[in-house]
């Protein structure tokens, strides 16, 4: 693989790592802690696109795990 094809590899993923790492972690958390006390009800009646998010918590946590194990591959 080039060098520098390799290198913008290696930084953009690094980037969604810190992404991740940094922002979705956090919104992803906050979002169970309303799962878990049930509150959720009343963000989704005035953000109905969290509904996705809810039913689909799962799924977008293992994803996140897959993209923060990830590595480039030469």
């Amino acid at each position: 693989m080039d060098s520098k094809l390799y290198r913008n590899a290696e930084k953009s993923l690094n980037n969604i790592k810190y992404y991740i790492r940094t922002k979705l972690e956090e919104e992803m958390d906050e979002l169970k802690l309303h799962m878990d006390d049930n509150s959720i009800s009343n963000l989704i009646s005035e953000y109905s696109s969290l509904q996705f998010y809810k039913d689909n918590y799962e799924k977008i946590r293992r994803e996140m795990e897959q993209w923060k194990n990830k590595e480039i591959k030469l």
